[in-house]
């Protein structure tokens, strides 16, 4: 039952993914008809290119190197993670609205959203992604994909956080 739960949720994350590309591009379109513009394309490539390896990966680490059954017999807390890794996700989405992409766009003129979850956080979603390399991965015993995945992550959030930044900085100033 253990693995059957982590191929249900790994299935899951697939799909939701895949409707987070549908209505980032919806969004992006929008914007940039408005007027945006992106900031840090090369860096979006590689974020790009990371969460779409980390997938197969998971994979590959379970039909050659097999799952850890210590970290399944956490299933629960690793299921707790990703709850709250999805509830972070959707606050996100939900205070941006039209506004949320995959990409970091600028949209002149509008200033920065403090509604929702960003009164009080400004990168809730990026922590989501944090939980959700960790806890997935865990979640199947695939301790691995964890550890490569959240470093690769932290690195690609590093340098996102400040292109980010940089883009709320000149909002701020509109």
């Amino acid at each position: 039952m253990q693995m059957n739960l982590f191929w249900a949720t790994f299935s899951l994350i697939i799909l939701q993914r895949l409707g987070e590309l549908w209505w980032s591009h919806k969004n992006e379109k929008y914007l940039r008809q408005q007027g945006a513009f992106e900031l840090g394309a090369k860096n979006f490539f590689w974020m790009k290119l990371m969460h779409f390896l980390f997938f197969p990966a998971m994979v590959m680490e379970y039909l050659v190197l097999g799952q850890d059954d210590y970290f399944i017999s956490l299933e629960w807390i690793f299921i707790l993670l990703l709850f709250a890794g999805q509830i972070l996700r959707l606050s996100s989405q939900w205070a941006l609205g039209r506004r949320w992409t995959a990409k970091v766009l600028v949209w002149p003129g509008h200033g920065i959203v403090k509604k929702g979850i960003f009164r009080w956080w400004t990168h809730p979603n990026y922590f989501a992604v944090v939980l959700e390399m960790a806890a997935l991965p865990l979640l199947g015993g695939l301790i691995a994909c964890a550890f490569i995945f959240s470093f690769l992550n932290f690195i690609v959030l590093f340098f996102r956080i400040k292109i980010e930044n940089a883009a709320l900085k000149t909002m701020s100033q509109e």
